[in-house]
């Protein structure tokens, strides 16, 4: 039986792809600590989801998250790497990573390319991290820079289905 631990940040969360000025994939999920839940997600031309569902496990590794909890099994997530593990190990990982508030979902801001989330996330976080001028993120150290460190554990299991980056 798990410990209360206190006050844990919850955040509601939107991730969109847009081709041109058409929004073609989506979805909509919360992170608590560094364990991310998708809720519910779209995707209205062939191939978006998968590419929104690569750029999201690709910003989620390099942001820390170190659980993603895909919910039931489908097999479009099993082909894309997903796999599927028993509710104890779930709710272990869940209560070791749920109070990690290191990892925290950011992009630079503006629209960006998800080819370059999925090819160079660990770049893009490194220039936001350097304050690069091009991103517009603040200096590390700033009271207004986002923080994000990696975590050092990969992405861990859940009880439906999780993907592996």
């Amino acid at each position: 039986v798990a410990q209360p631990v206190g006050p844990v940040r919850v955040r509601v969360l939107s991730m969109e792809v847009w081709s041109g000025q058409e929004l073609v994939a989506g979805e909509l999920g919360y992170s608590v600590g560094g364990c991310y839940t998708s809720l519910t997600g779209f995707s209205s031309v062939d191939s978006s989801g998968s590419v929104q569902l690569a750029a999201l496990g690709r910003l989620l590794k390099a942001c820390g998250f170190g659980l993603w909890d895909l919910g039931m099994d489908m097999e479009y997530k099993r082909n894309m790497g997903a796999q599927l593990y028993v509710r104890s190990k779930f709710v272990e990982a869940f209560h070791e990573l749920r109070t990690d508030e290191e990892a925290v979902l950011r992009l630079p801001p503006g629209q960006v390319n998800a080819k370059e989330v999925i090819d160079n996330m660990p770049l893009l976080i490194q220039q936001m991290d350097n304050g690069d001028k091009r991103s517009g993120i603040p200096q590390e150290g700033s009271s207004k820079h986002p923080i994000a460190k990696k975590h050092k554990k990969g992405m861990s299991s859940n009880a439906g289905t999780t993907l592996r980056c």
